[in-house]
């Protein structure tokens, strides 16, 4: 299986939480939970979406969206790259 990744080489330096939501709405976070998305330290974090989980389906068409969210002093610094994996269903049934 293909592992969706949160690159972040530069920390996003808000005073209390920093989080990359993504989700179906802006502000949604039904593919990765906040445990998985925290931009406050440096590296790679590997997850499995939330909702649809390994080997699950999404029927139709679906937008994404990313949403930074931030508490306590506004953040001056973070840098991040988001990969969600994912294949094409071409079984013919």
């Amino acid at each position: 299986p293909y592992a969706s990744t949160i690159v972040v080489p530069t920390a996003f330096n808000a005073g209390s939480t920093n989080n990359l939501l993504i989700g179906k709405t802006a502000g949604g976070n039904d593919y990765v939970v906040t445990a998985d998305s925290a931009a406050g330290s440096t590296g790679v974090k590997t997850f499995v979406l939330a909702t649809v989980g390994t080997g699950a389906y999404i029927s139709a068409d679906q937008d994404i969206y990313v949403t930074y969210t931030q508490t306590g002093t506004a953040a001056t610094a973070g840098i991040a790259t988001i990969t969600l994996a994912f294949s094409v269903n071409n079984d013919i049934s």
